[in-house]
C-alpha cells in the first residue's frame, strides 16, 4: 500500500473525466464493473495479492455513486429549468467579473420560484439550492455576500458547461431585473474576503498601480487589475503560474513562517497548529481556488505528518489532495487550473529529479559542477519538467505551446520567489502603525525592482518569433508514443547484461521516438490551414473564419454577452484575438455584440456599413482601423478575397472554395455571383425567401428558432441538405 493514495487519486481523475464527458449510463456500467471486481476480490482475496487494491476499488465505487447522486439531484433538475423565467433569492458568493458592457455574477440560491409560462408547465421538484452563473447587462451593482431578490431567465450552460460543472455551477442565465437588495449575508469566511480587500487597498495606497497589481496577483490571487499587455506576455512566455497563487507561493510562505516560528522559539506542536491556521487563512483570502486548495491540502498533510512524527510521501500527499478535492466536486476534471496544478506538481516530483541527474551527469563529463551551476540546472529542470507534464493540458485546452517557457522561467524563477518573500514581508510591515511603516521602504524598493525585472524579461521572451506555436490534438499521439518510449529505454538500461536484448530494446525505443517525430511533422503538414466555426449565439449571428495568420469575425451576435461564447470558440481555434471584424449589417442581429468585441480586440480592423441601428455607436468606439462603406467593399487578407455587400452579406473566396454568408436581406444570388469557385459553403441566418441558383457543397443555418425553421422549410422545398446550429458549434476544416 506504498502509494495507493497516489494511484487512487489518479484513478479518480480518470473517472471524473468519464463522469463529465461521457453519457450518464456509462457511469452506471462503470459502477457495476467496479462492484463486480470488488466482490471478486473479497471472495478470492487469499489468492490475489495486490496491496491496496480493495481500498482503491472501494473509493472508486463510492466516487462513482457520489457522481451519480450529484447528476440526479443537481444537474438533471437544473437542466429542466432551461427556458423558464424565475424569481430567486440568493447570495453573491464570489467576486463579480466586470466587463465594459456587462457583468457576471455567481449566486448561491436559497429559493427558486419558476414563473409559469403560457403553454408550458413548470417541472416539479426543482432544486432550491444551486450555484448559478448569471450574466447581467443591467448593472445591478451587487458585491460579494450581498443577498438579492432577482428575476432571471435560465438558459443552457452551452460552451460553459464543462468549466461550470467543474466549479459546481449547475445552471446559467441572464439577470432580467433586480427586485431588491436584502442586505449582506456574510458567512464565517466573509471576514477573509474583507481582509483581502483591506490588503489590496494597503498595496494600492502605498505602491504604483502596476506594481501593486502584480503583488496582489502573487500574494492574494487577485488578477483583476493586471496590465492586459503583461498578462498576454506572461501567457506567451509560459509564466502564468507566477501570477496564480499555488504550491510555489505557499511553499515559500511556509518556509518563511517556519523560520519565524523557530526564531521566536515557539514549540513544535504550537508552531504546527499556527501553521495550519496560516494555511487556512491564506487559502480563504485567495478564494479557495483549486490551485491554492490543492497546495494547501498537501501542506496540511505534511503538517499533520510532522505532528505525528511521520514523514508523508510527496506523491501520496498529492494523491490525497486530489481525492479530497474530487470528492468535494466529482466533476472537477473540467477545471483547467486544477489540472495544471496537479500535473505540474507531478512533473516536479517525478520528472524533475531525473532531468536534474541527467544534466548534472552530462556537465560532470566536462567539468565539476559548482553551486551556481547546480542552481541553474535545478531551475531549468523544474521548468522543463513542469512544461512536459502539463503539455497534454496545453494541447487539449489551451491550443498552444510556449517554447520559451524554460528560458523565461530560468531568468524569472528566483526573482518570482524573492518577490513572493518580500511581498509577504512588505505587507506585514505596511500593516503596522504609521510610525513603523518606514521599515517597509527597503522591501518596497526591492519589490519595485523585481517587478520591473520580471515584466521586462517576460516582454522580451514573449516577443521572440518562436515564443509560442499552435498545438493541435493530433500532437497527443506523438506525446503518447514518446511517453511510452521512456519506460522502454529505462527497461533497456536495466537489461544491459544481455547485449542482444539491450540493442533490440534501444532500437525499438529509437524507432518509437523516430515515429513520434515523423508523425508530428506529418500531422503538422497535413493540418487544415483554414477553419470555419458557427457558434450558437442565440437569435444573433456570428461566423469565425481562421486562416493561417488571421481570424475573421463576420457578425458579432445580438447581445453583448455573446462575445463570451465567441472568445471561447477562438481559444479552441488556437487564437486569442480577432484581426478583422466584418459587419455586413449594422442592425441588432449582426452588430449588437460588436461594441464588446471591439473593446476586447482594440487592434482589430473594423468594417461596417454607414447606416443601421448601431452605426453611430460603432463610429464612436471604433479605432483608427475602422472602415465604413456605402454599398460594397472588397479587400484581400492572407490569401483570401473578401467581398461585403451592405445588408446582404459577405463572400470570402479561397483558392479552392468560397464561403457565402447571407445576412437575411437583399438578393442572395448577388453574393453567389461574387464567388469564383464551384465549391461553395452557404451560411444563412434569420431569413431566406429566394431560390438559390447555384450549386452548394455545404449549408449551415443559424439564428433564432423561428428563423431556422423558416430557412429549413425553404431549403427543404429546394431539396438542399443543411446543418442546423444547435447547442454545439458547427466547424468545418479544409
Amino acid at each position: 500500500m506504498a502509494r495507493v493514495l497516489f494511484y487512487t487519486g489518479l484513478s479518480l481523475l480518470a473517472v471524473s473525466a468519464a463522469l463529465l464527458y461521457l453519457p450518464t449510463y456509462f457511469s452506471f456500467i462503470l459502477a457495476i464493473i467496479i462492484s463486480a471486481l470488488l466482490i471478486f476480490l473479497i471472495i478470492f482475496h487469499k489468492k490475489i495479492v495486490f496491496n491496496g487494491l480493495k481500498f482503491l476499488l472501494g473509493v472508486l465505487l463510492l466516487f462513482v455513486i457520489t457522481g451519480l447522486i450529484t447528476h440526479s439531484l443537481k444537474i438533471k433538475p437544473a437542466e429542466q429549468m432551461v427556458g423558464y423565467d424565475a424569481e430567486i433569492v440568493g447570495t453573491v458568493c464570489d467576486y463579480p467579473i466586470h466587463y465594459d458592457t456587462y457583468s457576471v455574477y455567481f449566486v448561491e440560491t436559497e429559493q427558486i420560484t419558476l414563473i409559469e409560462q403560457e403553454g408550458k408547465t413548470a417541472p416539479p421538484n426543482i432544486p432550491q439550492k444551486l450555484k448559478l452563473r448569471l450574466s447581467d447587462i443591467n448593472k445591478i451593482g451587487a458585491d460579494v455576500f450581498d443577498k438579492l431578490h432577482l428575476t432571471v431567465q435560465f438558459n443552457d450552460l452551452d460552451i460553459y458547461r464543462s468549466s461550470s460543472l467543474a466549479n459546481k455551477v449547475y445552471a446559467g442565465g441572464y439577470i432580467v431585473s433586480l427586485e431588491e437588495k436584502l442586505g449582506e449575508n456574510r458567512p464565517f469566511y466573509a471576514c477573509f474576503y474583507d481582509l483581502r480587500q483591506w490588503l489590496n487597498d494597503l498595496l494600492f495606497d502605498n505602491m504604483y498601480f502596476d506594481d501593486a497589481a502584480v503583488v496582489s496577483a502573487v500574494l492574494l490571487g487577485d488578477r483583476s487589475n493586471l496590465n492586459p499587455d503583461f498578462e498576454s506576455d506572461a501567457k506567451a512566455a509560459g509564466i502564468t503560474h507566477i501570477l496564480v497563487v499555488s504550491g510555489m507561493h505557499l511553499g515559500i510562505i511556509f518556509q518563511l513562517l517556519s523560520k519565524i516560528f523557530s526564531a521566536l522559539r515557539i514549540g513544535r506542536g504550537k508552531a504546527e497548529f499556527l501553521m495550519l491556521g496560516a494555511i487556512f487563512s491564506m487559502t480563504a483570502i485567495c478564494g479557495f481556488t483549486p490551485s491554492i486548495l490543492r497546495a494547501a491540502l498537501t501542506y496540511v498533510i505534511i503538517v499533520i505528518g510532522n505532528l505525528i512524527f511521520r514523514k508523508p510521501d510527496p506523491l501520496n500527499s498529492l494523491g490525497a489532495a486530489t481525492i479530497i478535492i474530487l470528492f468535494f466536486n466529482p466533476l472537477g476534471f473540467g477545471n483547467i487550473s486544477l489540472l495544471l496544478s496537479l500535473f505540474s506538481t507531478f512533473g516536479l516530483l517525478c520528472i524533475c529529479p531525473i532531468l536534474e541527474t541527467v544534466f548534472i551527469n552530462l556537465i560532470s563529463k566536462i567539468t565539476t559542477p559548482k553551486k551556481l551551476t547546480r542552481a541553474i540546472v535545478f531551475s531549468l529542470s523544474q521548468s522543463i519538467s513542469a512544461t512536459l507534464a502539463t503539455m497534454p493540458i496545453c494541447i487539449v485546452y489551451l491550443g498552444y505551446l510556449s517554447l520559451v517557457a524554460p528560458i523565461t522561467n530560468l531568468f524569472t524563477g528566483y526573482a518570482a520567489s524573492l518577490l513572493t518573500s518580500f511581498s509577504f514581508i512588505g505587507v506585514i510591515l505596511l500593516s503596522l502603525p504609521s510610525i513603523l511603516k518606514a521599515a517597509a521602504t527597503l522591501p518596497l524598493f526591492v519589490i519595485y525592482s523585481l517587478v520591473r525585472y520580471i515584466v521586462k524579461v517576460t516582454n522580451l521572451c514573449a516577443n521572440i518569433s518562436f515564443a509560442t506555436i499552435p498545438a493541435r490534438n493530433e500532437y497527443l499521439i506523438s506525446l503518447a508514443i514518446l511517453a511510452l518510449s521512456v519506460p522502454l529505454l529505462m527497461w533497456a538500461k536495466k537489461a544491459s547484461k544481455k547485449a542482444k536484448l539491450r540493442i533490440s530494446l534501444k532500437l525499438c525505443s529509437s524507432t518509437l521516438v523516430l515515429l513520434s517525430v515523423s508523425s508530428a511533422l506529418f500531422f503538422y503538414n497535413i493540418s487544415p490551414k483554414y477553419e470555419i466555426a458557427v457558434p450558437n449565439v442565440g437569435k444573433g449571428t456570428n461566423v469565425l473564419i481562421k486562416t493561417e495568420a488571421n481570424v475573421l469575425s463576420i457578425g458579432a451576435g445580438d447581445s453583448p454577452t455573446d462575445y463570451n461564447k465567441i472568445e471561447s470558440q477562438m481559444a479552441q481555434m488556437c487564437k486569442r484575438s480577432i484581426d478583422h471584424i466584418i459587419l455586413p449589417s449594422a442592425d441588432k442581429s449582426f452588430a449588437a455584440g460588436a461594441p464588446e468585441m471591439i473593446l476586447q480586440n482594440p487592434k482589430a480592423k473594423i468594417i461596417y456599413p454607414n447606416f443601421g441601428d448601431y452605426t453611430e455607436k460603432l463610429d464612436y468606439i471604433s479605432n483608427n482601423n475602422f472602415k465604413a462603406f456605402n454599398r460594397k467593399i472588397s479587400f484581400t487578407v492572407d490569401g483570401a478575397e473578401i467581398i461585403t455587400y451592405a445588408d446582404i452579406g459577405t463572400t470570402i473566396n479561397f483558392a479552392d472554395r468560397s464561403i457565402v454568408i447571407y445576412s437575411g436581406t437583399g438578393d442572395i444570388n448577388t453574393l453567389f455571383s461574387s464567388s469564383n469557385n464551384k465549391k461553395r459553403i452557404l451560411i444563412c441566418a434569420n431569413n431566406l425567401n429566394q431560390k438559390i441558383e447555384y450549386e452548394l457543397s455545404d449549408c449551415i443555418i443559424s439564428g433564432s428558432d423561428d428563423a431556422k425553421k423558416a430557412i429549413a422549410d425553404a431549403l427543404d422545398t429546394q431539396k438542399i441538405n443543411y446543418k442546423t446550429v444547435g447547442p454545439k458549434t458547427i466547424s468545418i476544416e479544409f
